[in-house]
């Protein structure tokens, strides 16, 4: 695989992208990914539109469906890539994080991010999406909740194969906020990677997966 197999497809909020998806789109950047690959999916608008931000694609949908919303974006539009590497906003690439993806082997039509699937991320071959488009489609304007309890259902909707074990992915005890806003984070970096997420408190309360803590800032 090489950078131009797959599209990197950001979810993220019409009241928090210009923090939370500058920060990931510049480290996307520092690891000489070209912005012609990122398309980057805002939720929460009234109307439809398309602009650019960051030099990057970005589309204005009237829809918030969390960590779906770039995967819906995708599927009604048509967006054409073989493959989609799926993200939150709230993730800074490392500097092995593309030469990680690049090198991997992708041998299944999704690739979660660890083996218990959490957090909706990872890679999707055109097909499957195909496939399951009627699941993600239902998750358009899912609540919060319903966001979060669907992880891990990718991941039971066909063969799978994965990046890391979940005891690779470290979640700092120490509070994290890189993005100076109101909420209380963790920080999970998932090692080999080079992948972090910063993880709001809710979420992770419900998630409370098998992953190993420290107390050291990973950042």
């Amino acid at each position: 695989m090489n950078v131009f197999d797959f599209k990197i497809v950001i979810s993220s909020y019409k009241t928090s992208y210009e923090t939370t998806a500058k920060l990931l789109i510049e480290s996307l950047v520092n690891n000489n990914f070209p912005k012609s690959q990122i398309l980057l999916v805002i939720g929460g608008y009234e109307n439809k539109s398309e602009i650019t931000y960051q030099d990057v694609r970005t589309i204005k949908v009237n829809h918030n469906s969390y960590d779906h919303t770039g995967l819906i974006e995708i599927i009604e539009n048509k967006h054409e890539s073989d493959y989609w590497f799926s993200t939150h906003d709230t993730c800074v690439a490392g500097s092995d994080f593309i030469n990680f993806i690049i090198q991997f082997k992708h041998k299944k039509d999704y690739t979660s991010i660890t083996d218990m699937g959490w957090l909706n991320m990872g890679m999707f071959h055109k097909n499957y999406l195909k496939r399951n488009s009627d699941y993600i489609l239902s998750m358009k304007n899912c609540s919060k909740i319903r966001a979060i309890l669907s992880e891990r259902v990718f991941t039971r909707l066909e063969n799978y194969d994965y990046y890391i074990p979940d005891y690779e992915c470290i979640r700092s005890l120490e509070d994290q906020n890189i993005y100076k806003d109101n909420k209380k984070r963790n920080v999970l970096y998932f090692k080999n990677i080079d992948l972090y997420k910063y993880q709001s408190y809710e979420a992770l309360n419900i998630m409370k997966p098998n992953f190993s803590n420290i107390k050291m800032e990973l950042m």
